[in-house]
């Protein structure tokens, strides 16, 4: 399931992150109070996993026209960049460390966690494990379009016709060749599963990075708790009770979660605040980011 890369090789095959990061004028107890983070740490449990999921920094667009990235190979933007940096600074700052990181196999999936590395514990494991199951979903024929190009093409109008029943759009992929929340969703079960059943992360803090989809699927799963015993698709729908809408304007940077093998329970989670200078709980985080 999942793929090592050590950190030496890691940075000296990616691109540079930018130097212009954002300075936080805060410190100690004061940011930690500020920014939320201290309620992370106050809730932190012994004898379950700690998992922070988090979302990945803007994407670059090809010839900077706006597209559906899907799981096309692009990295993260100079903006995107620069967000990686900023919260692995804020994290820093608070006091946050990792036993581990993961992210997905995408460009600007683990690049978004490379700066996360120098959070992880000297007892910890210092190599980034790449999962595919927390990729964004293939967009299939609709990839690298344009919101006008795809818009006027054949499987974007049947996708669309289960507009406004979250339910049923949950389980239809959203192009052709493509997948659905629901294919996305059943990998991402068996990622969680396995974090949960690991007694070595018992009691550890664990980072996961991943793209727009997965972020909001978790949030499904996470108020579904039988979904987590979903292995297909049969499945998953007689658990979901209730789909969180696709276009819920919620974002946010980071998620809080603790689990164990019977148990996969939502903690709170942090938005960056309007000037980029400190995580606070339930911000909003702008954007929606494939």
């Amino acid at each position: 399931m999942f793929n090592k890369i050590c950190l030496s090789s890691l940075f000296a095959s990616s691109v540079l992150f930018s130097a212009d990061l954002v300075e936080n004028k805060n410190s100690g107890d004061n940011f930690m109070a500020s920014s939320g983070i201290s309620s992370f740490r106050d809730a932190y449990a012994s004898d379950r996993v700690n998992i922070l999921f988090v979302e990945i920094g803007e994407g670059a667009y090809p010839d900077g026209k706006k597209v559906l990235l899907g799981t096309s190979e692009f990295g993260l933007s100079e903006k995107g960049k620069s967000q990686a940096q900023a919260l692995a600074q804020q994290l820093e700052k608070a006091g946050m460390v990792f036993h581990k990181v993961y992210s997905s196999t995408l460009a600007r999936g683990f690049q978004t966690a490379e700066p996360l590395l120098r959070l992880v514990d000297e007892n910890g494991i210092k190599m980034l494990e790449m999962s595919p199951a927390l990729n964004e979903t293939c967009k299939g024929d609709l990839e690298l379009k344009t919101p006008e190009e795809y818009r006027q093409m054949a499987s974007y109008k049947e996708y669309n016709k289960t507009r406004g029943d979250e339910k049923v759009r949950f389980f239809v992929p959203m192009g052709e060749g493509g997948e659905s929340k629901a294919d996305r969703a059943v990998e991402l079960i068996a990622f969680v599963n396995a974090l949960r059943s690991d007694a070595s992360l018992k009691g550890k803090t664990v980072a996961v990075v991943t793209h727009g989809n997965p972020f909001k699927i978790l949030h499904t799963l996470s108020v579904n708790p039988d979904s987590l015993q979903a292995t297909h698709q049969d499945e998953l729908r007689s658990s979901l009770d209730k789909v969180y809408a696709y276009n819920d304007p919620e974002k946010c940077a980071v998620v809080y979660y603790q689990a164990d093998e019977s148990s996969f329970d939502y903690q709170g989670k942090l938005g960056f605040s309007d000037d980029g200078s400190a995580l606070l709980n339930d911000a909003v985080y702008p954007g929606y980011k494939e």
